[in-house]
């Protein structure tokens, strides 16, 4: 495992987390992630020699659990910009019998689940991607 790599493409969630936190609303977070995990993908691609699913799985859990946590140490500032995901964390907190803070929490470890999944998705991806661009490596 090249874990300098997974762990400097995943603090592309500290610039993720602070932009959702502050200007990004929730339904547009993919518009951004998305181009993010692409050149993740490519960097995973191009220097990790072997596994690249599991490369892109713990750097997306990594990536995720930072802006989750991002998120919820500063809950108050997200749910002033995010009144329609306010609701819903009340929501579901009332149901629950949870914090919201927990509840968010809760809720980005299955977003740090599915996120890489994902990821591992793409990393294999971009590897088959780079290697018939290069001819094989």
């Amino acid at each position: 495992m090249k874990w300098k790599l997974i762990f400097l493409l995943a603090l592309s969630g500290v610039a993720m987390g602070f932009i959702t936190l502050y200007f990004i609303p929730a339904k547009y977070e993919a518009v951004i992630g998305t181009p993010v995990f692409l050149m993740c993908a490519y960097f995973i691609a191009r220097y990790a020699e072997v596994a690249y699913f599991l490369h892109g799985l713990v750097m997306g859990i990594l990536n995720s659990a930072i802006v989750t946590v991002m998120h919820a140490s500063m809950a108050g500032v997200y749910m002033a910009h995010h009144p329609k995901d306010a609701v819903q964390f009340a929501k579901m907190s009332a149901e629950s019998g949870a914090s919201v803070v927990q509840v968010m929490l809760l809720m980005g470890l299955f977003f740090a689940i599915i996120s890489g999944i994902t990821m591992g998705l793409f990393a294999i991806a971009g590897s088959k991607i780079l290697k018939s661009l290069e001819g094989g490596r």
